[in-house]
């Protein structure tokens, strides 16, 4: 089961060492959460999405989450081990989001994965997070292990199919030099602010790792080897989507459910990859 459900008996406080991030994008701290009562508590990020952007617009960061890690693991990306929803009263956060009044006790429903352990890409090579001329050549050796690793080819396909708009290089846990753990899915589908109708399987979205990758490899040997990767993930994208459905419909309308499944199932149509990046025309 790709996705687990914890609940208030299962927060265990936040980690000693938890730094919390808070903003109108996210409220995220590391936790300790029972996974399994066999076992001790082990340490997960936990992340809350406000539920608007704006007045009229959905924050739609907890469903990407899901669409993300589900379609990801199914596919066989390399995903955090566990990972899940939470539901979670606001009082036992050591810090509440900014977006929550003082006397609202309303559960909040959030998203957890558990701590892999590793650095990101970005925290390994001790980047900031806008680089200076002076990080060039280190930036350069970031871009360069990541484009020579056998698993940016996995990276820039299920990105591809999703619409990810903003895998950078801090959402790459480094297990090992050129082995990566995929987090941070709230941007995919286009953004965090998608509505059914702007879900444009044929428009053209950024993807960052392709960018990277990009600039510092053999153009056709990437796009050759991301193709075959794609086209193997598009075999299996069927069977993903099923399992993908029934969240689906927990955490959105139906409508808009099928909205969603149909803009991947267009995004892996096949061929269609091909066509985007211009290997066959």
């Amino acid at each position: 089961m790709p996705i687990t459900i914890l609940r208030e008996h299962d927060y265990r406080g936040t980690a000693s060492d938890a730094v919390v991030s808070d903003g109108q994008s996210a409220h995220t701290h590391i936790a300790l959460l029972s996974l399994d009562p066999q076992q001790q508590a082990q340490r997960c990020f936990v992340k809350f999405y406000p539920d608007k952007i704006t007045h009229n617009d959905l924050h739609r960061g907890l469903v990407n989450e899901i669409v993300g890690h589900v379609i990801g693991a199914e596919l066989g990306a390399c995903v955090p081990d566990a990972a899940g929803l939470i539901i979670l009263s606001p009082n036992y956060l050591a810090s509440r989001p900014q977006w929550v009044a003082s006397n609202d006790d309303t559960p909040l429903v959030g998203w957890w994965s558990q701590d892999m352990a590793s650095p990101s890409l970005k925290a390994y090579y001790r980047l900031p997070d806008v680089p200076t001329p002076a990080h060039a050549a280190i930036l350069k050796a970031a871009f360069e292990e990541l484009a020579a690793s056998p698993e940016v080819h996995q990276a820039i396909a299920l990105d591809s199919l999703l619409a990810n708009v903003d895998r950078n290089i801090g959402n790459l846990l480094r297990k090992s030099k050129g082995r990566y753990v995929l987090i941070d899915h709230g941007k995919c589908l286009t953004g965090d602010d998608w509505k059914p109708d702007s879900l444009d399987p044929f428009a053209e979205y950024p993807n960052k790792v392709f960018g990277i990758a990009g600039a510092v490899s053999n153009s056709w040997q990437l796009n050759s080897a991301t193709l075959k990767e794609h086209d193997a993930m598009v075999e299996r994208l069927g069977g993903a989507l099923d399992v993908l459905w029934p969240w689906l419909l927990k955490t959105v309308e139906y409508e808009e459910a099928l909205a969603v499944d149909d803009f991947i199932r267009q995004r892996g149509y096949p061929g269609r990859y091909a066509h985007r990046i211009g290997l066959v025309i």
